[in-house]
């Protein structure tokens, strides 16, 4: 988990970039785009009058720092615009690392069945 935290600034700064590029395309647009590649500054917290990509990403960022992945991938699912090939590879290792511990759960509570009766449990 640690590690897709640490890369969720990466997809942040991605989707931005291509909010912004689909809003506008003139010569001051693409300087100033260019530039955030630099320095990326984004409003954050929750309020109602950000646009809805930078919504979306605040939710998912407090979610990521939650940990609670599953709810991080469903906030950058309801952004409009294309992932791009971060935000997909950091969404597909989210999905992996979700399924695991579906899988270690549900392994869990197997195990935790077995113990308390053992012979139930093979039946």
């Amino acid at each position: 988990k640690a590690a897709l935290q640490d890369q969720f600034d990466a997809v942040a700064r991605e989707y931005l970039a291509q909010s912004e590029t689909s809003e506008q395309d003139g010569f001051l647009e693409k300087t100033r785009q260019r530039l955030s590649e630099l320095v990326q500054v984004r409003r954050v917290g929750e309020d109602e009058t950000l646009p809805p990509v930078e919504r979306a990403l605040n939710d998912a960022e407090r979610h990521v720092k939650a940990g609670n992945l599953a709810q991080a991938v469903v906030a950058l699912k309801a952004i409009s615009i294309e992932a791009g090939d971060k935000a997909k590879a950091w969404m597909d290792q989210a999905q992996q690392r979700i399924d695991i511990e579906q899988h270690l759960a549900a392994l869990h509570l197997d195990v935790m069945a077995y113990l308390s009766d053992p012979v139930a449990a093979t039946n």
